[in-house]
């Protein structure tokens, strides 16, 4: 009789499950969450040379050549057309696939870097949004999701910002063009009218129109939300996204001032879905019918002698399972496991206990 029982080698095992996590990001918490947002510029068009480059405590030709370094050297997009590599260097390809307009590198970017203990093994693919905060407002009551480049024309007396672009015309659009294909288009579109005499409510927008986020399209490539080459709206690639760095590189120049300008303000705000793979040791711990069917525990016995009590001496006692301890090879007890409710243990059926370590 003992209360002991050595392990097989398969009753010892692991076992890993992908965990995602969403996260969301502005304000104070890009900061919260260590997410670095950083101004790239080429030395050639940058009028401060290294180390006189600082911008917010970076240096931003570095920054360009580290990026340059790791994801666009090499890269024939300027040629082909499309993000393909020459050699057998690892590029940090997010597919085998041509993609057209990605790993293109020009002048000046802007990079948003998450630190891995927010995306974990990787950013997951189509998870990852970028935008301005709309429901920011400054204190002069311009929204943070308009454009504005502080001091550039202001009034002399209030000395609030006078130049404000609207996002409509953000990035080089010419605004919400109203044609009659986008005017009800579909019945199932059609908008009920809330407040009698209320204009506009009967209005259908095309629902491929372009809009105001930057997300990835899954292939490592980042692109105005809206955009795509099988509607009518033009595919608009603005940068790259490197998932197993958590690097988002807007490589478009125009694309990147705005943002240049949105991580200045604080009203940047970053959405993404982090992976991370949860380990688990599994220990099943098998109990043969005929096994482990008394008890040590010391409220069981009577007298000096340690004599076991009548009532549970005889064949038809069966104790109880409250925990399984596991124990090294000298013995040691390193790690315990309880059951919900104490379970029965039974003199006729083989029971088996499965025991979970989160590692």
């Amino acid at each position: 009789m003992s209360a002991y029982k050595h392990l097989n080698r398969q009753d010892v095992f692991v076992t890993d499950y992908q965990a995602k996590k969403n996260w969301l990001a502005t304000g104070s918490y890009l900061d919260t969450f260590g997410l670095s947002t950083l101004k790239a510029y080429k030395e050639q068009v940058y009028p401060k040379k290294y180390p006189h480059d600082l911008e917010e405590g970076r240096h931003v030709t570095l920054t360009y050549r580290s990026i340059s370094h790791l994801y666009y050297t090499g890269s024939h997009t300027e040629v082909l057309g499309a993000g393909t590599f020459s050699g057998s260097r690892d590029w940090n390809q997010q597919t085998t696939l041509s993609m057209s307009g990605s790993r293109f590198l020009k002048n000046h970017a802007a990079v948003i870097s998450l630190p891995k203990d927010v995306f974990g093994t990787h950013i997951v693919r189509n998870s990852f949004i970028l935008q301005p905060n709309p429901d920011l407002v400054q204190e002069d009551g311009i929204s943070l999701e308009d454009y504005v480049i502080d001091n550039y024309a202001a009034d002399v007396i209030l000395g609030v910002n006078e130049y404000v672009e609207q996002f409509e015309t953000l990035y080089g659009s010419s605004g919400f063009d109203i044609v009659t294909e986008d005017y009800l288009v579909s019945e199932s579109f059609y908008v009920t009218e809330s407040i009698e005499g209320d204009p506009g409510q009967f209005m259908d927008i095309d629902q491929n129109q372009q809009r105001i986020e930057i997300v990835d399209d899954g292939y490592g490539r980042l692109v105005i939300s809206g955009s795509d080459s099988y509607y009518s709206r033009p595919l608009r690639v603005v940068g790259d996204i490197i998932y197993s760095h958590g690097m988002a590189i807007v490589t478009d120049e125009e694309v990147a001032n705005y943002y240049h300008t949105y991580a200045n303000s604080g009203s940047l705000l970053v959405k993404w879905k982090s992976n991370l793979p949860i380990y688990t040791y599994n220990v099943h711990c098998q109990v043969k019918s005929s096994e482990m069917n008394h008890t040590f525990n010391p409220s069981v016995t009577t007298g000096s002698f340690g004599q076991l009590a009548d009532n549970v001496s005889g064949s038809h006692f069966n104790p109880y399972i409250t925990t399984v301890g596991l124990y090294n090879d000298a013995n040691e007890l390193i790690a315990t496991g309880k059951v919900s409710t104490p379970v029965l243990k039974s003199p006729d059926v083989d029971m088996t206990f499965a025991v979970k370590l989160d590692i």
